[in-house]
């Protein structure tokens, strides 16, 4: 990480991942789009920020 705000959402992201049957558990690398910024969650897509 280059800045330490940059790990902002990491922490929130793990807390999350713990709990059992979460859709963040679910996810996989093939999920994320970068190319075309996109997230994709149960078949939903989510448009990703600069």
């Amino acid at each position: 990480m280059a800045r330490p705000e940059d790990g902002l959402g990491l922490a929130p992201a793990a807390v999350h991942a713990t709990r059992p049957g979460t859709t963040i558990r679910r996810l996989h690398l093939d999920d994320l789009d970068t190319g075309n910024r996109r997230l994709v969650v149960d078949s939903r897509v989510w448009p990703l920020d600069e």
